[in-house]
């Protein structure tokens, strides 16, 4: 079976687009730390989870989505 990048790796454009669009919230340093945290937390949570789906190790599906990125780039460009 072929391997397909996630939804959320797919369509990164789209929310680049919304983010550059929408006004920066006002946060403190410590909310901004914390928010950086969490989503370190859940992505590593995700990243590990999802290695273990597909029965590779972390380091193998980042490679694997750096691969798909770059498909993604050259046919885009």
């Amino acid at each position: 079976m072929a391997w397909a990048p996630p939804f959320w790796l797919r369509r990164l454009d789209l929310v680049r687009e919304e983010y550059a669009q929408a006004p920066e919230p006002e946060m403190t340093p410590e909310h901004r730390f914390r928010l950086a945290s969490e989503l370190m937390v859940f992505a590593l949570s995700s990243l590990r989870r999802q290695a273990e789906e597909d029965g590779c190790s972390v380091s193998e599906l980042l490679f694997m989505y750096e691969r798909a990125t770059a498909r993604m780039r050259a046919r885009a460009a």
